[in-house]
C-alpha cells in the first residue's frame, strides 16, 4: 500500500496571512490536505502549501503569471498539475503582502463561481 508523503507547511507565512485574509467578514479558515486554506462561499480560494501560497484563478491568468511573473509555478500536488492554481513562493513569507491584489482576485474569483453554482 502506497502512503502520502507528509506534507508541511510555512506556519511564519499563516501568521503573516491570517490577518490579512481573514479581516474579510466573508473569509473563514479551514484545511485542505492537513493545510491551512481561506474558504469563500464553501469554496477554497487560497491556502498554504510547504513554502508557498496556492491561489484560484482563471487559467488563462495563471499562465500569464507562470510566464511572466518570478516565483509563479503550477501548483501540482504530488505531480499532478491542476490547471486553475498557481503556487506562489516567496523568499521572504513578508512578500507575499505585496500579493494582495492577486489574492483578492482570487477571492473574487471564487467568491462569484461559488454565487452563480447556486443559481
Amino acid at each position: 500500500m502506497k502512503t502520502m508523503p507528509k506534507l508541511s507547511y510555512d506556519e511564519e507565512l499563516k501568521e503573516i496571512l491570517d490577518p490579512l485574509l481573514l479581516d474579510n467578514p466573508d473569509v473563514y479558515p479551514g484545511r485542505v490536505f492537513g493545510m491551512p486554506g481561506y474558504y469563500v462561499e464553501g469554496k477554497l480560494f487560497a491556502s498554504i502549501y510547504e513554502s508557498g501560497l496556492v491561489l484560484k484563478l482563471l487559467e488563462e491568468r495563471c499562465n500569464e503569471l507562470i510566464e511572466n511573473e518570478d516565483g509563479f509555478d503550477h501548483f501540482a500536488p504530488l505531480g499532478n498539475k491542476m490547471r486553475q492554481w498557481v503556487h506562489v513562493t516567496k523568499d521572504d513569507p513578508e512578500g507575499y503582502e505585496n500579493e494582495l491584489d492577486l489574492i483578492n482576485e482570487s477571492f473574487l474569483f471564487v467568491q462569484k463561481e461559488a454565487k452563480e453554482a447556486k443559481k
